[in-house]
């Protein structure tokens, strides 16, 4: 079941100055969050293809090298949340 950014912020917790800065891109930085769920699901040998499976987020998002966009807000808290992790720790 594909949630929105504001049920997972209710049921995880997640720290709202972190969903403003994925979602404002503050400092141009707009990739740097996806790159660190890319690391990370690299990192933890995570099946990219399973994991755009289980959140509905395209497989694309995750390679390395042929990502077209950032993750949104709402595709990276529900990454963090499948994972398991706090979007603070990345």
């Amino acid at each position: 079941m594909k949630m929105n950014y504001i049920d997972v912020l209710g049921k995880q917790g997640y720290n709202i100055n972190i969903l403003n800065k994925v979602l404002a891109n503050e400092n141009g930085d707009d990739m740097r969050y996806t790159q660190s769920l890319i690391q990370y699901v690299t990192e933890h040998h995570i099946d990219m293809d399973e994991l755009a499976k289980q959140t509905g987020v395209e497989p694309q998002l995750f390679c390395s090298t042929n990502h077209t966009r950032a993750l949104n807000a709402t595709e990276f808290l529900t990454v963090c949340q499948y994972l398991g992790i706090k979007p603070e720790n990345l």
